[in-house]
């Protein structure tokens, strides 16, 4: 997963989907729309925190 900022809008990328943008919910949580709703948390330390189908994850910047 890559997220990235273009412009004003932060985009998320998944290996083999649409690249989609991420809309705010929060300050720190955004969600999008991609094969079911993915929810993503940014974390104070650098980690993001993601609830997707079912599945929560932390994902750590690369």
């Amino acid at each position: 997963m890559d997220v990235t900022r273009e412009g004003e809008r932060l985009m998320v990328e998944v290996s083999g989907l649409v690249r989609t943008e991420l809309r705010p919910m929060s300050r720190t949580r955004f969600f999008a729309r991609m094969k079911g709703e993915v929810e993503l948390d940014f974390l104070a330390n650098g980690e993001i925190a993601l609830e997707w189908a079912g599945h929560d994850v932390i994902a750590r910047p690369v």
